[in-house]
């Protein structure tokens, strides 16, 4: 019987619908109260003559026109010539290194908790003769098996299990060897709801107060917190070609100048390149890759990478417990 009723078409003009809503948003998230602000930040970074990175202004003319002729100065740009080298496909990862270096390499699995993360490669074995427990970022050999290690980026089961093993290690007094590689910890929901910002801080924590030797190499891209989490050693160095960075250049370009293309520029600014990075004092060593870049002579770079790690060993086994804690307290208090 009621079939033949219709229910009307609601009759609310859109401009004011849109109106209502606009009028509904808080100040700070309208559009022309955020141009007008990003106005006046631009403003003040002219004034001063500089660009604040921290408030977001892009850089003016003159500063961009120095930047400009820092890069093209020089007939290569180090660091984005690094973040090319870094990222090349056929660079070794951890395995390699790991197979290299290690004798009777035993791989743990798990963070027994959830899961066991493929991008985070850990076990025990034997450097020199001495026992040790090694810890590397593992981005594959080739595309299927950067799929499954999720193309090196960790979950935040990956840092438990590191964790796990770093407190292993220090119950039964076994240096720990980490291998950084990777282009940032994983930032998928399902990672955020498992807690990857409480993972990394809670490895930065433990590393800190770890009572045994820690000794951390980036072999490729050391990228923001998910590299700082298997990093806060006594003895940190970088392979010749490697990056370290709070983000990616594109990252770094995209949010200050809303310009991925600008990626090399914004490279240079941040001093990347691992040569940069020890005249900062970030890293305490750069690894020779050898005559070439390491993916052109794999066993030279390995090779490197094995000498500095038992060197380093050498010389943090020599010390006590306090004074390990007490080095690596002041390395990263000096920043």
């Amino acid at each position: 019987m009621y079939t033949d009723l219709k229910p009307e078409p609601a009759r609310v003009a859109k401009g004011r619908v849109r109106d209502r809503l606009y009028d509904a948003l808080p100040a700070g998230l309208r559009a022309d109260a955020n141009r007008a602000q990003a106005t006046r930040r631009v403003g003040r970074a002219i004034a001063k003559g500089g660009f604040d990175a921290e408030g977001g202004s892009s850089l003016d003319a003159n500063d961009a026109a120095l930047v400009e002729e820092a890069v093209t100065k020089s007939a290569e740009n180090r660091a984005w010539q690094s973040v090319q080298l870094a990222r090349n496909v056929h660079r070794p990862t951890s395995v390699a290194y790991i197979n290299a270096m290690v004798d009777g390499f035993i791989e743990l699995h798990g963070d027994r908790g959830f899961a066991d993360d493929g991008a985070i490669i850990g076990g025990v074995g034997w450097i020199g003769g001495r026992a040790v427990t090694v810890i590397g970022q593992e981005k594959g050999a080739d595309l299927k098996q950067r799929i499954a290690r999720n193309f090196g980026c960790p979950q935040p089961e990956g840092y438990r299990k590191a964790l796990r093993l770093m407190r292993q290690a220090e119950k039964f007094r076994r240096p720990i060897v980490c291998l950084v590689d990777t282009q940032g910890a994983f930032c998928g929901t399902e990672a955020e709801e498992r807690g990857q910002g409480n993972a990394i801080a809670d490895n930065l924590v433990a590393m800190a107060g770890l009572k045994v030797p820690v000794v951390t190499v980036l072999l490729g891209e050391g990228g923001s917190g998910g590299a700082l989490a298997l990093a806060v050693a006594n003895r940190v160095a970088m392979q010749e070609h490697a990056v370290y960075s709070v983000l990616s250049p594109e990252g770094f370009a995209s949010i200050l100048w809303k310009d991925r293309t600008r990626a090399p520029e914004a490279a240079a600014v941040m001093k990347m390149s691992a040569h940069e990075s020890c005249e900062l004092g970030i890293i305490d060593d750069v690894v020779s890759e050898g005559p070439r870049p390491a993916h052109e002579n794999p066993e030279a770079a390995e090779r490197n990478v094995s000498e500095y790690v038992r060197e380093a060993l050498d010389e943090l086994c020599a010390l006590s417990e306090q004074e390990l804690l007490e080095q690596r307290y002041q390395r990263f208090r000096k920043f």
